[in-house]
C-alpha cells in the first residue's frame, strides 16, 4: 500500500470526525500534509511505524502546527503554536498596503503591531521592499518575534528593507514616525468565544485573540490614540477586525483620522479598517 492509498483509506474510515475537526478538508489534503510531515512521495511505500501523524489528527492538532509550516501570500511561513495560522483573508489586507506602496512610489517606514509570525510585514517588504526603507515590527510576545525572525531568516535573500523588533504593548514607548502602519490585533471579544471553532481556541495562543469586553472600546481607542500619534502628516493605517465591531471601530477611528472606509474581505463580510492621517 502506498502513503497515497493508506491515507485514502484513514480518510474514508474517520471521515466524519475529520471533517468536524478540520472543516472542508479531503483525502488529497491529508496525502499532501501526511508527505509534507515526512517528507515522503505519496506513491511511495507506506512504512506501519509512521503513525505520529495520524496521532496528531486525533489529538486534534492544527495541520499548520502539525506540519510547522503555513502558505500566506506568496511564501511559505514557519508557525507553532506560539503564534497564529496566517488566514487567506488577510491577504486583503497585504495586497492592499502593497498596492498603495507601488502606486505611490515613494519610499516609505512601516510599522506591523502584532508582528506573530511575520507573515504580513515580510510578505510587504518581499513584494514592494524596493519603496520600504524600514520596517519596525511589534509585539507583546518575545515568542511571537522569535517565530518572526525564524521566517525572516528563511526569506533574507528575497529582503533588502532594514528590520527592528520590539517587544511592547501595541504602540507603547514608540517614538518613531511612520508613514504606514498595518495591524493584525486580537479583535475578538471575549463575549464571543462561544463562536470560536475549537480547533482555534484550544491551540492558537489567546493573547493573539482576544480582548475581554468590558475593556473593548477602550482597548482600540487607546490604540488609535497611539496610531495617530506615530503616523507622519501623510500616513495611513489598516488594520483586520471582527465583523460584528468594524462600524463602532470605524466612529472610534473617525475622531482621529480621515478617509474611514470598511474592506471586505473574499466572503463578503467587513474585515479591514483602512484611515489616513487627520491633518
Amino acid at each position: 500500500m502506498t502513503n497515497k492509498e493508506f491515507c485514502q483509506d484513514y480518510f474514508q474510515k474517520n471521515k466524519t470526525r475529520l471533517l468536524s475537526t478540520y472543516p472542508g478538508i479531503s483525502s488529497d489534503q491529508v496525502t499532501s500534509y501526511f508527505c509534507e510531515f515526512y517528507e515522503a512521495n505519496e506513491d511511495e511505500y507506506f512504512f506501519y511505524h509512521r503513525r505520529e501523524f495520524f496521532q496528531y489528527l486525533e489529538d486534534k492538532k492544527p495541520l499548520q502546527y502539525i506540519v510547522n509550516n503555513a502558505y500566506f501570500y506568496t511564501s511559505s511561513f514557519y508557525v507553532d503554536e506560539r503564534v497564529l495560522i496566517p488566514r487567506s483573508e488577510t491577504e486583503i489586507l497585504v495586497e492592499t498596503i502593497s498596492n498603495k506602496i507601488k502606486r505611490d512610489k515613494k519610499r516609505v517606514r512601516l510599522c506591523e503591531v502584532g508582528v506573530g509570525s511575520g507573515a504580513i510585514f515580510l510578505s510587504l517588504v518581499e513584494h514592494a521592499g524596493e519603496y520600504i526603507s524600514e520596517v519596525l515590527a511589534t509585539d507583546i510576545s518575545q515568542d511571537a518575534i522569535d517565530v518572526s525572525e525564524i521566517n525572516q531568516r528563511k526569506l533574507s535573500k528575497m529582503l533588502t528593507s532594514k528590520i527592528a523588533y520590539k517587544i511592547t504593548d501595541r504602540l507603547d514607548g514608540i517614538q518613531e514616525q511612520f508613514d504606514i502602519i498595518v495591524t493584525n490585533p486580537p479583535y475578538i471579544s471575549t463575549d464571543d468565544k462561544s463562536g470560536v471553532h475549537s480547533l482555534v481556541d484550544e491551540h492558537e495562543p489567546d493573547l493573539a485573540l482576544y480582548i475581554k469586553e468590558s475593556s473593548y472600546d477602550k482597548w482600540f481607542e487607546f490604540f488609535f490614540i497611539q496610531i495617530d500619534a506615530c503616523l507622519n502628516s501623510s500616513g495611513t493605517f489598516m488594520m483586520e477586525g471582527h465583523e460584528d465591531k468594524l462600524n463602532q471601530l470605524a466612529k472610534q477611528a473617525a475622531k482621529y483620522f480621515k478617509n474611514i472606509n470598511i474592506v471586505k474581505d473574499y466572503t463578503g463580510r467587513d474585515r479591514f479598517l483602512i484611515g489616513e492621517k487627520n491633518g
